[in-house]
């Protein structure tokens, strides 16, 4: 019996002991928009009330990427708020299910929090990731820097979001961040296919008990409701001279790029 849950911006669907929850805003590389993040916590308690039999939840992005990261129009427009950022990683993170992220093409800031917030990861060979926000003038927010503490450590948290240098997925591997790499995304997605299977196969209580523990364990390590002052920090930012300068700039070439992809694109269309 298959079971959905209608969304703007996500296709949510129960089958059996399986959840699977699709960004589809492929045209927009998926980019977290605010609807986005409100369809996803109402996702995320959909699956934990309404579809409790389900024991895992695949998490993916339609088209060429996981997501883009938050939609940088929407983010300084007042429209995304890092409040909803963090509700909605805390509502992945709370699922009662087994949230397994299946990642390819870009996996962009909010989109690594995101991924962070998940129980399993795997990423396609060719999957390149980015941690953004100091090139827009702005901290990692939405919980994203605890995560990543307590998943890949301090030293290798500072580089990768002061520096903003793109990352590889056999790097994401090395660092501790994906359980596994796939040479393509045919093979990255019957293999989450081939690991969701195999969970279905155990107790849901001892899934979710085990679940539960190493969360609990983990919260000693990193301590995610201090993640609620990130608010703060932003706010910070967005007072700070220098950090909105960086910012215009940012989003002026930005602008540009997009401009000339758009152009490239209609030039690279045959003529009738």
């Amino acid at each position: 019996m298959e079971r959905s849950l209608p969304t703007s911006t996500l296709k949510v669907v129960a089958r059996g002991c399986k959840g699977f929850i699709t960004f589809s805003r492929a045209n927009k590389l998926n980019a977290l928009s605010p609807q986005l993040l409100k369809d996803l916590i109402a996702a995320s308690n959909w699956f934990n009330s309404v579809c409790q039999d389900c024991k895992v939840v695949v998490i993916s992005g339609e088209g060429k990427s996981f997501t883009a990261g938050a939609d940088i129009r929407s983010s300084f427009n007042g429209e995304t708020t890092p409040e909803l950022g963090r509700l909605a990683s805390e509502a992945v993170e709370n699922m009662k299910a087994i949230t397994i992220a299946q990642i390819h093409g870009h996996c962009i800031g909010g989109g690594v929090v995101l991924a962070s917030a998940c129980d399993l990861r795997f990423g396609a060979a060719k999957t390149t990731f980015s941690i953004p926000e100091l090139d827009l003038g702005i901290p990692l927010g939405w919980g994203g820097l605890h995560r990543l503490v307590r998943d890949i450590g301090v030293i290798k948290t500072k580089e990768l979001v002061m520096t903003c240098r793109s990352f590889t997925a056999e790097e994401a591997l090395a660092m501790g961040f994906l359980n596994a790499v796939l040479p393509d995304t045919a093979t990255l997605s019957s293999t989450v296919s081939q690991v969701a299977t195999r969970l279905c196969e155990q107790s849901k209580l001892a899934l979710q008990m085990t679940k539960g523990a190493v969360n609990r364990i983990g919260s000693h390590m990193v301590d995610l409701k201090s993640s609620q002052d990130d608010k703060y920090l932003l706010e910070c930012a967005q007072h700070d001279e220098e950090s909105n300068q960086v910012r215009k700039e940012y989003i002026n070439n930005f602008i540009t790029r997009s401009q000339q992809n758009k152009k490239r694109e209609a030039a690279s269309k045959p003529r009738l």
